[in-house]
């Protein structure tokens, strides 16, 4: 968008608090300012800045994406009509043009079944973003099998008008991988999760979005209690979940399986069940704080050597004090954002996680999904020739 003034055409600038300018003569000069008359503005230049505020931004200076672990979309599923006002409400009033998904539907020719997924919301921009690359660390055998382990994969977008690229992933872990660790097969766990963290930064993308599965933030003695929590979380709720698992795994006191439905083919049908692959031989399992804390923050170690930076959300501590959660099942924060630092000289960056879906309905948000979005807002800096102090023309 540009604009006549002094007899030339300006391209139109916007700062981060949503002021216009252009550049006169190495300067800035604000648009409400020139158009001020004995500090009033008139009402035909109310109505042009009004209107070019709307158009600038988006497509040139800002750029606003959404990464956000849909839980395979249920909250639609339990009710369409409170998930559609509730996810148009964060797509139109945050002004979104690009979202990124975790476990995403699943599609036949999808080669996971934690799909990742890029969606774009500017249909204006519909050039802006491509598909770049899909990466994963499982095809040809590559993946081992371990319980609870699942094939994920991440995609590369390319971004045509920043020329940037944006990683979205979902690495290994939750309640499913949570119930089998423990001390001695943790390392092997660990191996298979920065796994595909490891194949990204091959590709040295500039963002990197996502589900990391792993607690972080920047405020040590907050991340000392975030690991306190997992502990509790480890030595507690998650046993148990394993008790009540192999419980229902077993034999009651008659030699009966403890499983309605396996029991109903044993006594109808008399088929008796064998054994299964990787059967679960304990009741309890012990997974020492190192080992939690080894297990959160690896990808965040991989990522810091690789030259990343994390992009903490303004809002990671509520008014309360407490930690302002992504993940309503653990209670933290594991969707991040990490960017290259060598942006920082063309960019800035900001996050925030999106609490406005409500408070926890049937575990879920709101009734939309068990996470809440995390928005990243990108803004071109202005990289002027003149060290001198702007002023207002």
């Amino acid at each position: 968008m540009n604009l006549f003034l002094y007899n030339r055409y300006r391209k139109i600038y916007k700062t981060d608090n949503s002021l216009l300018y252009v550049i006169y003569k190495k300067q800035i000069v604000y648009i409400t300012d020139y158009f001020k008359k004995n500090g009033v503005i008139k009402k035909e230049h109310k109505h042009l800045i009004q209107q070019k505020s709307r158009k600038v931004g988006g497509a040139g200076d800002k750029l606003v994406l959404c990464s956000f672990n849909v839980y395979a979309w249920n909250g639609y599923s339990i009710g369409r009509k409170n998930f559609d006002d509730k996810f148009a409400k964060l797509i139109k009033e945050k002004d979104i043009e690009l979202l990124l998904t975790q476990e995403d539907e699943i599609n036949n020719n999808d080669d996971t079944s934690e799909s990742v997924k890029a969606y774009l919301l500017n249909t204006i921009h519909s050039n802006r973003f491509s598909f770049s690359k899909c990466i994963n660390s499982h095809n040809e055998g590559m993946l081992p099998f371990y319980r609870g382990v699942s094939p994920r994969n991440a995609i590369i977008i390319q971004d045509t008008e920043f020329g940037i690229s944006i990683a979205n992933l979902h690495l290994d872990g939750g309640r499913f991988v949570d119930l089998e660790l423990d001390d001695d097969n943790f390392h092997k766990y660990l191996k298979i999760k920065v796994g595909l963290l490891k194949e990204v930064l091959k590709m040295s993308p500039d963002i990197i979005a996502g589900d990391f599965n792993s607690i972080y933030c920047t405020d040590a003695d907050l991340l000392e209690k975030m690991y306190t929590a997992q502990k509790l979380y480890y030595d507690g709720d998650r046993n148990n979940e394993v008790q009540r698992i192999k419980k229902e795994q077993g034999k009651d006191e008659n030699g009966y399986s403890s499983n309605s439905f396996t029991r109903h083919i044993e006594n109808y049908y008399n088929l008796n069940l064998i054994n299964k692959c990787a059967h679960r031989t304990c009741d309890k399992r012990d997974l020492s704080l190192l080992n939690i804390i080894s297990w959160n923050s690896e990808p965040f170690t991989l990522l810091e050597a690789a030259g990343y930076e994390y992009i903490e959300p303004e809002n990671i501590i509520m008014a309360s004090g407490e930690i302002n959660p992504t993940n309503f099942r653990g209670k933290n924060v594991i969707d991040h954002v990490w960017v290259k630092k060598s942006l920082h000289r063309n960019y800035t960056f900001s996050t925030k996680i999106y609490d406005d879906f409500g408070e926890a309905v049937n575990d879920l948000y709101g009734g939309v999904s068990d996470h809440k979005p995390v928005i990243l807002t990108i803004q071109k800096k202005y990289l002027g020739r003149t060290s001198k102090k702007p002023r207002i023309v």
